[in-house]
């Protein structure tokens, strides 16, 4: 007998059911076609699963987070916003401050007698400025923020500011005290 055939009826007779087991499973990877070898590739470079779509379940629960997400988001930027009331005391703030600077101030020391004017005026304060006065001065240049007033309810007749001008007697050193008559602050 050939050495050859020797071996393998020696290895057929004397393996054991585990060692014929692996040579089983080596044949059979060895025995694949081309075709299911590459069929196998393809899917493990997709990670080992098919693409499939979404079920109903998954897109109402997608939809639910969308729309809790958006009502978050809208309760937040609501709360950012500022109330008419605050809209308004903020817009008369900046109008009665731009008025004082650029009309009340000049005109108070104009004859060079600053601090003697503005000392009288310090303890009394400067007459009663009113919301249409503050609106309509420097030809109307803060009319466009009547409609904040409005949407207030504030009386432009009643409503108003006074100045104290304080030491040391500059543009921006005054204190304000407003007069509201607006429905929405009572």
């Amino acid at each position: 007998m050939d050495k050859r055939k020797q071996t393998a009826a020696r290895g057929r007779v004397g393996a054991s059911s585990k060692q014929n087991n692996s040579r089983a499973a080596k044949v059979g990877r060895a025995g694949r076609t081309r075709k299911a070898a590459g069929r196998t590739r393809k899917a493990a470079a997709k990670g080992g699963a098919e693409r499939r779509g979404l079920a109903w379940s998954e897109w109402l629960l997608i939809g639910i987070l969308a729309a809790a997400t958006l009502a978050i988001g809208l309760a937040l930027a609501t709360q950012l916003l500022d109330t008419p009331e605050e809209q308004a005391k903020k817009e008369l703030a900046k109008i009665a401050d731009d008025y004082y600077v650029e009309y009340v101030y000049p005109q108070l020391t104009e004859a060079g007698q600053k601090t003697e004017k503005l000392v009288d005026y310090a303890t009394a304060g400067v007459p009663m400025t009113y919301l249409r006065q503050l609106l309509l001065y420097n030809n109307g240049e803060h009319q466009a923020q009547a409609g904040i007033f409005s949407a207030a309810g504030c009386d432009t007749n009643t409503t108003g500011v006074r100045y104290y001008p304080v030491e040391p007697y500059g543009p921006h050193d005054y204190t304000a005290s407003f007069v509201w008559q607006c429905d929405i602050m009572e």
